[in-house]
């Protein structure tokens, strides 16, 4: 466990309801993941990545455009992939 902002945080924990928790050299930061509404959009994988990573670009997250898409297709399916988006963003 971490303090943070008076209350604790555990460490092993990547995410929590719609916030992303980010470690970054023995510092541990929590950012609200933006809303990106993916109804709508073309089901395909690469279309759906697209949106997502125009979503972090406009929430200013351009580090996490690159880490969320080598993920993506690292994946080896497609409901993974979702889930990997749904890492970066919470999708509406």
């Amino acid at each position: 466990m971490k303090r943070i902002d008076g209350g604790f945080l555990p460490l092993h924990a990547p995410t929590h309801g719609s916030r992303r928790m980010v470690v970054q050299e023995d510092k541990m930061t929590e950012t609200k993941k933006p809303k990106c509404k993916l109804t709508g959009t073309d089901g395909n994988i690469f279309a759906l990545a697209g949106k997502a990573s125009a979503t972090l670009k406009k929430a200013g997250l351009h580090d996490e455009i690159k880490t969320m898409t080598q993920r993506i297709f690292a994946s080896h399916s497609y409901g993974e992939a979702l889930n990997i988006i749904g890492d970066y963003v919470e999708v509406s």
